[in-house]
């Protein structure tokens, strides 16, 4: 039950995180065809909100009504898992760089065709490789983050996840984000346990 929770916590904060990202190209795009500012802590505050309602919307939707007795479908468990698994292998290209602000609902879509396993799985690898900027900031600079707003840490945020697979090309899967994230904890061992320190639920 605590591990759904906070699967369900850790998708929440990475689709919010999509979210504002995208609103916050939107202001870019604002500010430099009409020159005008729509952008202030406010905006981004109001923004993550509404990124998390629009999540809970999405999941009871998507998850449909009950379905009714005798009219459930029988799988083959072993078959189920292997096409399931191979979500996570096929290949993930993202778009143009002029057309980046389609990437954070590509990345969603490609997340949400996946098992609830390896979804889990995918969510927390990009949430802790989010984490992973701002401990990398800190040992940079320690007062970095002071400097930065909110709409700036989601920039670099996307952007580093964007340039990992636009790095890997082709060969780009969903899994590449879990080796690398993988890859972090063995590297920096006290960088996830800080995050799962701030992940756990009070």
């Amino acid at each position: 039950m605590f591990e759904g929770r906070l699967a369900n916590a850790l998708e929440g904060v990475a689709f919010a995180l999509m979210v504002l990202v995208l609103f916050y190209f939107v202001a870019f795009l604002v500010k430099r065809i009409l020159n005008k500012s729509i952008a202030s802590p406010r905006y981004y505050v109001i923004t993550v909100v509404a990124g998390f309602l629009l999540h809970r919307v999405l999941v009871a939707v998507l998850s449909g009504p009950p379905s009714e007795p005798g009219a459930d479908i029988s799988v083959s468990p072993v078959v189920a898992t292997a096409a399931e698994t191979a979500e996570l292998d096929k290949p993930f290209i993202p778009p143009k760089e002029a057309e980046l602000e389609k990437f954070p609902l590509q990345l969603k879509q490609s997340i949400d065709a996946l098992s609830a396993k390896d979804r889990e799985q995918a969510n927390e690898a990009i949430a802790f490789l989010t984490f992973a900027l701002f401990a990398d900031l800190l040992e940079k600079n320690s007062t970095a983050i002071d400097r930065l707003e909110e709409s700036d840490i989601a920039a670099k945020s996307l952007t580093n996840l964007y340039r990992f697979a636009q790095k890997n090309g082709s060969s780009m899967t969903l899994r590449k984000y879990i080796d690398l994230a993988e890859e972090f904890k063995r590297q920096k061992p006290e960088w996830w346990r800080k995050y799962t320190e701030a992940s756990k639920v009070k």
